[in-house]
């Protein structure tokens, strides 16, 4: 029991990653065993269906990842919303802290952040009746017509 909590601990606490050799060296278990261990954190890690959902009052914001943009002599850079960059989107629960982040797709039309795909992050995030708290971003106008969430 030890050992797997030293492998979530080195997983972590880790600045890059462990490898299984590294864990087969610190834990002095065989080749197939660390790397038997790390499979399965990482599976339990990247497991969509344990995680609970959120209630009571949450947060939504979205944010934009990606580096600077390359200099255009003609062109001045662009931040936030119509940037090239990827968008991110938060959901926050108020009470607990816990926090989910997904990333924003295209739709069929080629779009990032419409209101149907923000009002799908917070379905998959929230339970009926969660009181939501968003900014004044057009996307989210779509949950004063929904009746499953309050929006304020």
């Amino acid at each position: 029991m030890k050992m797997w909590f030293y492998a979530i601990n080195a997983m972590l606490n880790g600045k890059k990653r462990i490898s299984n050799r590294q864990l087969q060296r610190e834990t002095d278990v065989r080749y197939k065993c660390s790397w038997r261990m790390l499979n399965r954190i990482r599976t339990a890690m990247g497991n969509e269906q344990k995680r609970e959902m959120f209630e009571a009052i949450v947060e939504v914001d979205e944010t934009y990842v990606g580096g600077k943009p390359s200099i255009d002599k003609d062109k001045k850079r662009k931040r936030g919303r119509g940037t090239m960059k990827i968008p991110v989107v938060g959901v926050k629960e108020r009470s607990s802290g816990r926090m989910r982040a997904v990333v924003a797709k295209k739709d069929s039309q080629n779009k990032t952040l419409t209101g149907r795909q923000l009002i799908g992050i917070i379905r998959q995030a929230c339970k009926a009746k969660t009181t939501v708290i968003a900014d004044e971003f057009p996307g989210y106008r779509i949950l004063d017509k929904h009746k499953e969430c309050a929006h304020l």
